[in-house]
This record gives C-alpha cells, sequence and structure tokens, in this order.
C-alpha cells in the first residue's frame, strides 16, 4: 500500500466514486502479495469455505425490536449507553430497532 497516491482524476456523483474505488479495489485483490505471493482472491477463495452463517438466533437478538421506558431526565439505556429522546416522551415507553 506505500505506492498508494492521492487521486487526482474527478468525479461528480457518488457512483462515480464508488466506481474509482471498485476498480482500484478489484486491481489490488488481484495482485500478488509481497509477503507469500498469492492474490488476496485466492486466499479468499481458500478461507471462505471455513466462514459460516450466523446463527439464526444470533441475528434474530440483532433484528429484534425492544422496548424501553424514558426516564425523567429524558433518557433510555441500551446496551450499556444512554440515549437522550425528545421530553414528550418522558414515562413513556418507546420501541427501538437495533
Amino acid at each position: 500500500m506505500g505506492r498508494l497516491k492521492p487521486y487526482d482524476g474527478e468525479f461528480s456523483t457518488i457512483n462515480d466514486l464508488n466506481d474509482i474505488v471498485n476498480q482500484l479495489a478489484k486491481r489490488l485483490n488481484h495482485e500478488k502479495l509481497q509477503r507469500n505471493n498469492q492474490k488476496p482472491v485466492e486466499l479468499w477463495a481458500k478461507e471462505k469455505e471455513h466462514f459460516r452463517s450466523l446463527n439464526y438466533d444470533l441475528t434474530r437478538y440483532f433484528e429484534s425490536v425492544q422496548t424501553r421506558k424514558v426516564s425523567r431526565d429524558s433518557m433510555i439505556r441500551f446496551q450499556n449507553h444512554q440515549y437522550s429522546v425528545s421530553p414528550n416522551y418522558i414515562g413513556k415507553e418507546v420501541e427501538i430497532k437495533p
């Protein structure tokens, strides 16, 4: 990556920028690495068979809707963090969609 230099071209939309980034990634993923003389795309082909899909129960946990009661100070707690909520909801139950 030390050979990368700032991009000096132009783009006018986010799609143009995405195309530039995708072309760069494609080129880099097909170049041999110095440390092992292998291409990242070839290494991924070997390693991807060892990956498994997420357990359904785990994905359901992250996609589930949860409820919290808004405190007097207009805050809710979620995953050990506090978030502010409109004072209009103090004392009411609100839904959280992670």
